[in-house]
């Protein structure tokens, strides 16, 4: 009975209070369309003729608080996959690297110039979760993030009256490194997103695309991970992880983990750091 009370609770608190509630979609549609890694992009709700509106269906944009000179951009909208990254088809001929064993800033090419003394991180294009930190973190994380994960967003979604963060970000990033998700949370390049700010950004997307997802409901009482690539995950993936993987370039299936997502083997980088990889090795 309780958690039919919860869930009733978490149902009513997104579709009137949590209404309002931005969890920055209009900065990241902005960015999207104006310069995907500057994170002095920034956006507001508006109508579509580009005034101010709480409940807008549009984005104004901002460089730096100056205002874009552009069309309100629609707040919510299906985004393609960037093939230069490991999603989507799976085909990329793009990898990231470390020239060797003492080199610290990976960088990209094609798999067919690797060489000897490179060590491969990745399929696809580096991203800001491709340090030899945050890609450790992903391995050792492997069994339980998506669960971890699930618990953290739950209390950042919920509002404070019934128990939740409500919408605070930097209660989000504690929550996460408490429980071992401590990605990176400075940026490589200056004004350019963190690791952490890819998952929280990812979260927080979450929070606006599938907020009335029934499966993503249930979710917040059931966090518990099965396995199968179905229910919640199915909206993460088809709604915010086009955004998601461009922005951290490094995920588990990139890198060759076998994580606790049932996921096809032909979506799995065969030459990842740790593919085939039974224990964690030391980079």
């Amino acid at each position: 009975m309780n958690s039919i009370i919860l869930l009733l609770s978490i149902y009513f608190a997104y579709s009137f209070g949590l209404q309002v509630v931005d969890f920055e979609q209009c900065d990241r549609q902005c960015r999207y369309y104006v310069s995907f890694y500057n994170r002095l992009i920034t956006g507001v709700k508006v109508d579509k003729y580009g005034d101010l509106d709480t409940y807008g269906s549009y984005c104004k944009c901002f460089d730096n608080g100056v205002e874009i000179k552009l069309d309100p951009v629609e707040r919510l909208t299906s985004k393609p996959w960037d093939t230069s990254f490991w999603c989507g088809d799976f085909k990329t001929s793009k990898v990231c690297v470390l020239e060797d064993n003492d080199s610290k800033v990976p960088s990209t090419i094609l798999r067919q110039d690797i060489i000897p003394t490179n060590v491969v991180l990745h399929c696809g294009q580096c991203g800001s979760c491709s340090s030899k930190h945050d890609i450790e973190v992903m391995y050792n994380t492997k069994a339980t993030i998506t669960t971890l994960m699930t618990k953290c967003a739950t209390k950042f979604n919920l509002p404070r009256l019934i128990g939740g963060s409500g919408n605070d970000v930097a209660v989000l990033e504690e929550c996460l490194s408490d429980v071992g998700i401590d990605f990176s949370t400075k940026p490589v390049v200056k004004n350019e997103p963190s690791c952490m700010n890819c998952w929280t950004d990812n979260i927080m997307c979450d929070s606006v695309n599938c907020k009335l997802d029934l499966a993503c409901l249930k979710k917040f009482i059931f966090p518990f991970n099965s396995g199968d690539m179905n229910g919640c995950l199915i909206c993460d993936e088809t709604k915010c992880g086009q955004e998601f993987i461009r922005c951290s370039g490094a995920n588990r299936r990139a890198l060759g983990i076998q994580s606790d997502i049932h996921r096809d083997q032909s979506q799995i980088c065969d030459i990842g750091y740790y593919s085939n990889k039974a224990v964690l090795d030391t980079i």
